[in-house]
């Protein structure tokens, strides 16, 4: 135990303790929409850890990019065709907190508030499947959840082959689909393999980490 600082529990009585540190926060909540792929642009400062969790009404695979002070997050059909997207982000960071009108406001030794009554703490991370089982990870996660759940963005596997003599290479990767009421958590290629192509899936064996999105509405 530290010698000062704020001893907290969260609500499944997991210990919580900032006696020195500002803990991950909600940086905030990100909507997008697009035909057939969805793109959000958040402003972050890349000199400290910043998180995505995703999700949206569509198969659509999840990535994120990093370049300076922006992420680049989207949500892509296969082939980026095929539909409506909307997609959800919530990104978790480290930042000092805004102080409220009222409430609760804790500072560390150095002065700096690192928690408020009004912190939306990261916590509650669900890992999904088991990562290096063949039979519960990669490729083979294909998992229905009861509420919205939302996921890192994570690579599933890869498929790998040749056409007319010429290697191709697909990768295939994670998508959190939330239809209302339950979410599917499972993979699918970026793009529709070539036409005569012929090669093989290969999982990446990875796990998924989750959270309980509405936790953060």
């Amino acid at each position: 135990m530290a010698d000062y600082g704020v001893y907290l529990t969260t609500t499944d009585g997991r210990p919580f303790i900032t006696p020195e540190t500002t803990p991950v926060s909600l940086l905030g909540k990100y909507t997008a929409s697009g035909d057939g792929v969805a793109t959000a642009v958040i402003t972050i400062d890349p000199s400290v850890i910043n998180i995505p969790f995703v999700l949206s009404d569509a198969p659509a695979v999840h990535s994120v990019g990093y370049s300076g002070t922006q992420m680049t997050v989207r949500s892509s059909r296969q082939d980026s065709t095929g539909g409506a997207v909307n997609m959800q982000l919530y990104v978790f960071s480290i930042k000092a907190p805004t102080l409220p009108k009222w409430g609760v406001a804790i500072w560390n030794a150095a002065g700096k508030c690192i928690l408020t009554n009004e912190t939306r703490v990261l916590r509650d991370i669900v890992t999904i499947g088991t990562k290096g089982d063949p039979g519960t990870s990669g490729t083979s996660i294909n998992q229905t959840r009861a509420g919205k759940w939302a996921i890192m963005p994570e690579l599933a596997g890869n498929l790998a082959g040749v056409i007319n003599q010429s290697p191709f290479s697909i990768p295939q990767i994670f998508f959190s689909r939330y239809d209302g009421a339950n979410t599917q958590i499972s993979s699918v290629l970026a793009t529709t393999p070539p036409t005569g192509g012929q090669g093989t899936t290969t999982s990446a064996q990875s796990s998924v980490k989750a959270i309980d999105a509405s936790l953060y509405d």
